[in-house]
């Protein structure tokens, strides 16, 4: 049987990915600062995705946009 892509926490994030724990964390809650190249590829890999399919640019806000 094949195994689910589905993910419930962080910690199936990273005992699925080999990416470290608290990065883990981070990234399934939304509070990572950055994530490292190679912690991506390891997430992309365990879930057979791209970089596209988990990121979005956003870009930086324009001055109107700050005001």
């Amino acid at each position: 049987m094949a195994r689910s892509r589905v993910i419930q926490s962080s910690l199936q994030l990273s005992e699925r990915s080999g990416v470290n724990k608290n990065s883990a964390n981070g990234i399934w809650n939304g509070t990572a600062l950055r994530i490292d190249r190679d912690s991506l590829g390891k997430i992309c890999h365990a879930l057979s995705c791209t970089p596209g399919d988990l990121l979005e640019f956003v870009g930086r806000p324009t001055d109107e946009e700050r005001t």
